[in-house]
């Protein structure tokens, strides 16, 4: 293969990874935000955690 056939060959291959990772980073963008958004699973363990901290310093550490 020469390397004015392979060129074009290796400018497509780019093109469709960029593609590929595009659309994984846009998954991985909405997983996250079902998990960790406004009202998420995630966000309210996190919310709980802070509360029970918060009221266990609050009572003196008990």
């Amino acid at each position: 293969m020469s390397t004015r056939t392979l060129a074009p060959r290796l400018r497509r291959q780019r093109g469709v990874t960029a593609i590929e990772y595009a659309i994984l980073a846009a998954a991985l963008a909405a997983t996250l935000f079902a998990v960790a958004g406004d009202e998420g699973p995630l966000r309210n363990a996190i919310d709980s955690a802070f509360e029970r901290v918060e009221t266990t310093i609050a009572e003196g550490g008990e």
